[in-house]
C-alpha cells in the first residue's frame, strides 16, 4: 500500500484495516468473506448506539 513500516507501527488495527479496504476498493479487491456485522449481532458483543 505504500506505507514505511514507521507508519504502519503507528497505526492502530483499525486504521489500518481501513486504508486496506480502501486501498483493495480502489484496486478493485473484495472485501474479506463474512460482511458486516448486523445491529443484533453488535447488542450480543455489548456494541449499541450505531
Amino acid at each position: 500500500m505504500g506505507f514505511a513500516p514507521a507508519e504502519v507501527q503507528a497505526m492502530s488495527l483499525w486504521e489500518f484495516q481501513a486504508c486496506q479496504d480502501g486501498w483493495l476498493l480502489l484496486h478493485g479487491g473484495k472485501k474479506a468473506p463474512g460482511g458486516d456485522l448486523t445491529d443484533d449481532q453488535l447488542a450480543e458483543m455489548g456494541i449499541e448506539g450505531f
